[in-house]
């Protein structure tokens, strides 16, 4: 194509329309639907920084909605999307073994969640500024349940306690 693009697929009134594939201008490649001349439908796009992104492609562009991708860090994000974070209801199954499924906002565990560690334990309750926070519950690998409450000192340090449960 003139803009430098390459593509391979369906064309209508002399743009791309239909299926195809197309390597763009920024290295990055896009599989899947198009209309006049944009992505729009069902695609995956494949970027330059190795992160893959599976979404409905409106004129082009990802919508608010919901999106899978994999993350350079080999992390994978299945979940709503908008403004280009997560943001809503999603779960990320982490590199090493961790699994988030909560609330996101603006790219930040935020609000309630539930956190599997590779450690056997879980933790389920607040985030905020994506850690822990406030009221929450532990469970370990011998399912005792801990019920604790989890914030930060004035002087920064992070402090806890055992609300409830058997230690």
């Amino acid at each position: 194509m003139s803009n430098g693009e390459v593509y391979k697929g369906a064309f209508k009134a002399g743009k791309r329309h239909g299926t195809g594939i197309c390597r763009l201008k920024s290295g990055a490649l896009y599989k899947g639907e198009w209309r006049e001349d944009k992505p729009h439908g069902m695609g995956i796009l494949y970027c330059g920084n190795n992160e893959i992104v599976e979404a409905r492609f409106e004129k082009g562009y990802i919508p608010n909605g919901r999106i899978k991708m994999i993350m350079t860090d080999g992390s994978y994000y299945d979940g709503q999307y908008s403004h280009h974070q997560r943001h809503g209801k999603g779960t990320c199954y982490y590199s090493n073994g961790d699994i988030y499924d909560g609330e996101w906002v603006n790219d930040e565990r935020v609000g309630r969640g539930k956190m599997r560690f590779t450690t056997q334990l879980m933790y389920q309750g607040q985030f905020i500024k994506d850690q822990a926070d406030g009221i929450g519950q532990i469970e370990d690998k011998a399912a005792n349940i801990y019920q604790i409450e989890q914030g930060d000192e004035e002087d920064g340090r992070d402090t806890g306690c055992i609300l409830n449960g058997r230690l």
